[in-house]
């Protein structure tokens, strides 16, 4: 397995935009990330995890007007989640945006995101544009929050780092305006 360290931003960047998968530190664990947009990357994170098809992947972003490309977000919502919580700290389910046309994303009519604090996802997704990005772990396992014991036989790239919290984020389904963790 091939270690990237973060300031490698332009070799990571080529690597998502080849259609890689790429374990990388997020906000609260490693996450097993590709392009959002990517339907070969999108099929190996649910190999290399053995995740069931039937679970959904979360999208990361840098920022607000990143999220409302992916999700529908009114003022109101955002106003509501940025005073209620801090970045990183909330993934909010929404409606998807109709441009998510890719046959992943067509059979959706919802998306969770979250807009990450991390400078480095921030630094990616600005270069990138949103991230699908799961727990980097085989499906029903624990969450992995240490690069060096990342061990999944089919993955190749990993980046070194640190997440910032080991505390899973609140999801807040916008829908019916309840928290589901």
């Amino acid at each position: 397995m091939i270690t990237f360290k973060q300031n490698q931003i332009s070799e990571i960047s080529q690597k998502l935009n080849d259609s890689q998968v790429i374990a990388l530190p997020t906000d609260t664990v490693y996450g097993l990330a590709g392009k959002y947009n990517d339907e070969k990357a999108i099929a190996e994170i649910y190999k290399i995890k053995n995740r069931e098809h039937n679970k959904p992947l979360p999208i990361l972003v840098g920022s607000w007007e990143q999220a409302k490309l992916v999700g529908i977000i009114s003022e109101d919502l955002q106003k509501f989640l940025t005073i209620n919580f801090e970045e990183g700290k909330v993934t909010v389910i929404v409606a998807k945006q109709p441009m998510l046309k890719t046959s992943y994303w067509s059979t959706k009519s919802s998306v969770a995101i979250r807009v990450s604090a991390s400078s480095f996802i921030k630094k990616l997704t600005n270069i990138l544009g949103p991230l699908v990005a799961t727990s980097c772990n085989i499906s029903n396992e624990l969450p992995i929050t240490d690069y060096k014991l990342i061990n999944l036989p089919k993955l190749k790239y990993k980046v070194m780092g640190k997440i910032l919290d080991n505390k899973p984020s609140t999801i807040y389904d916008s829908f019916t305006g309840k928290i589901i963790r």
